[in-house]
This record gives C-alpha cells, sequence and structure tokens, in this order.
C-alpha cells in the first residue's frame, strides 16, 4: 500500500466516477439485497467465511454501501471499507451499527491511501471489473 492519494487526481477521471457512483443510491440499494440474497444460500459466503481472520483490522476494497462487511461480521474483526464514492461511502455508515468498529474511507484501489502492513487481510468483493488497472490494485493489496 503507498499510502498516496485518497481519490484519483485525473481530474477527468474523477468527474466520471463521481457523475457513475454518486448520483443514483437505487444501484446501491439493489447490490444491498443481492448480498444478502447471497449470504442466505448456502456456499455463497462461506470462501469469505473460512478464510477471513477471526479478528484484527480487515480492509475491504470497493467496499460500496458497505454489505459484505455486513455479512461477514463477527466478533473481534473491525472492518475499513474504502471506496471511491462519497455516496456509498455515506449510505455505508448510516447502516454500520451504531457504536460499531468499522470504518470508511475515501480512496481508490491502486493507490491506497494506507502504509504497507496496516491490515491483517485484504478482500475486494466484485472490484477488479470496475479498475481501470486491476494489476496495480491486486500490487497494492500484497
Amino acid at each position: 500500500m503507498t499510502g498516496r492519494s485518497e481519490v484519483p487526481s485525473d481530474p477527468v477521471r474523477r468527474r466520471l466516477l463521481d457523475e457513475l457512483w454518486n448520483t443514483d443510491h437505487r444501484y446501491y440499494e439493489l447490490a444491498r439485497q443481492h448480498v444478502r440474497a447471497a449470504a442466505q444460500r448456502p456456499g455463497e459466503y462461506d470462501f469469505l467465511r473460512e478464510r477471513l481472520p477471526a479478528s484484527g483490522d480487515i480492509l475491504e476494497i470497493g467496499c460500496g454501501e458497505g454489505s459484505n462487511m455486513e455479512v461477514l461480521a463477527a466478533p473481534g474483526r473491525r472492518f475499513v471499507g474504502c471506496d471511491l464514492s462519497a455516496l456509498a461511502l455515506r449510505l455505508a455508515r448510516e447502516s454500520s451499527p451504531p457504536g460499531g468498529t468499522n470504518r470508511f474511507v475515501r480512496g481508490e484501489g491502486e493507490a491506497l491511501p494506507f502504509p504497507d502492513a496496516t491490515f491483517c487481510a485484504v478482500m475486494g468483493v466484485s472490484l477488479l471489473e470496475h479498475l481501470p488497472h486491476p494489476e496495480t490494485a491486486i500490487a497494492e493489496m500484497a
């Protein structure tokens, strides 16, 4: 993790992303419904549940409205959700349990705003297809 910029430095990309991800909350409601339904099906989230550490700080890149963190919550797990969309982060904060340990930060997967070795695990669910340089994001996660 580079600890670089929290938002894209390219003003054109930043404007386009803001228009795409910050204008319609319905997208995030559909995403929340999808995740909640998937979590009810056997096997859908078992892979992640079994591999995430039982406790510690876990980063979710592209956290959207926070539904993955909601589904994967467990005592001792503290999530940090990172997303480019200010709207998604607002929705995630609003749906996060009051007094909970989840935090939300605006940032991009290709230049994470955290020092190396900040987290015991990093995840990105349905993330890579949204990134212009997924290989850079994978290197950031390592």
